[in-house]
């Protein structure tokens, strides 16, 4: 199985689940911005539904949203 075959399996979350990850860990938009090195006008739209990441970026948000819930969770 390919990259591109693994990376189209990864779900979008859902918009204000997401929001609501990161603002229980703490964070701004900002500071998530900058840990996936994307602008925080991305981060308002990936959250507000109305953009979606690309495949790159979009693992690599959801990887990090589970990190968050994993130590939220804690």
């Amino acid at each position: 199985m390919g990259t591109d075959q693994r990376l189209q399996r990864i779900e979008l979350p859902d918009p204000a689940t997401a929001r609501s990850v990161r603002e229980d860990f703490g964070w701004s938009r900002r500071q998530m911005a900058a840990e996936l090195g994307v602008s925080e006008s991305s981060i308002v739209r990936w959250e507000r539904g109305t953009a979606t990441p690309t495949p790159g970026r979009l693992s690599d948000w959801v990887a990090l949203l589970d990190r968050m819930t994993v130590e939220i969770d804690g």
